[in-house]
């Protein structure tokens, strides 16, 4: 049984965060980074702040992320969104022969499920669970964990049998949290830096070697 992250694990995000950021600094008539630089940032958690700054825009920091957080969601924006072209027909066959679940911090259900059906993903996984749909308690720490709890148990699911597979801290700590083997990917929101820290069961620095690991352990 597979639990898997959606922004960064099985989505390419990056041009749409970059397209958002470039959107409102050109709003604002203020300079922006490349999207290499830009991202390269993002990656390694740079504050808002700090990227703001790189390009003295720091004046509209507040309104910058209140704008970000209002156009993350948006149908106009998540159409950039691409399936990782390297692991796109390995993960659609690993979905068809095996238990997959979504476990997403989005919160505009609408647009999450709109996205997943233009992208052929809905079908495949047996639930998404996401943030909106478990009315997450802000003040616990690890939304995701709070998501997963209420799902094991309902469905008395044995842990030692799953996977986590996620590209950030937060899935690192879920899957670990719930004894469940903890796959890290560092090709998407987070740099491998980052991730090591938080000590994954297996981490893969790139989409060719994680689909080889897919391909080699999974499909019979």
């Amino acid at each position: 049984m597979f639990f898997f992250d959606l922004d960064g694990t099985i989505l390419d995000v990056s041009e749409r965060y970059y397209q958002i950021y470039t959107h409102i600094l050109k709003k604002y008539r203020y300079k922006y980074l490349s999207k290499k630089e830009y991202w390269t940032l993002k990656r390694n958690k740079t504050s808002e702040a700090e990227i703001l700054r790189l390009t003295k825009a720091e004046d509209i920091k507040d309104l910058y992320v209140q704008l970000f957080q209002n156009l993350i969601e948006s149908d106009n924006f998540l159409i950039l969104d691409k399936i990782w072209p390297d692991l796109k027909e390995t993960y659609f066959e690993l979905f068809k022969k095996n238990t997959s679940f979504i476990v997403t911090l989005r919160k505009n259900r609408k647009t999450l499920i709109n996205q997943l059906k233009r992208l052929n993903l809905l079908k495949m996984f047996s639930n998404v669970y996401s943030d909106e749909q478990k009315k997450i308690n802000k003040n616990k720490t690890n939304p995701k964990i709070q998501i997963l709890e209420k799902v094991l148990v309902k469905n008395n699911v044995d842990k030692s049998n799953c996977f986590f597979i996620g590209d950030t801290e937060t899935d690192i700590k879920t899957g670990k949290f719930f004894s469940m083997s903890t796959i890290a990917l560092s090709f998407g929101i987070r740099s491998p830096d980052i991730l090591k820290t938080f000590n994954p069961h297996i981490i893969f620095d790139t989409q060719k070697q994680f689909k080889n690991y897919l391909e080699n352990n999974f499909f019979s």
